[in-house]
């Protein structure tokens, strides 16, 4: 960042925070969907890909698939052993 007082910001996380209200004046975020709509009144509504979504599914094999078979069982035996707080039985 160009100004050090700035640095402080990590610690200071309240939107209040008379700093963070400084850097707000100093930034503009985008959202893909504010582009593509500018892009279209004023352009040739070129501009990003559209996005295709698909799910894939696969099995694990091998040593990755033994480990993955491991780590769901151990996650499972703990869930299914855990002590539940007896407000839960209410």
């Amino acid at each position: 960042m160009l100004d050090p007082a700035f640095v402080g910001l990590q610690s200071r996380t309240s939107a209040d925070d008379p700093l963070r209200q400084q850097l707000a004046r100093h930034f503009v975020q985008r959202r893909r969907k504010d582009i593509v709509e500018w892009q279209a009144e004023t352009h040739d509504g070129r501009g990003f890909a559209r996005r295709m979504k698909t799910e894939l599914t696969y099995k694990l094999t091998g040593d990755w698939g033994a480990f993955f078979d491991a780590v769901q069982t151990y996650c499972r035996e703990m869930a299914e052993s855990a002590e539940w707080p007896t407000i839960w039985l209410l």
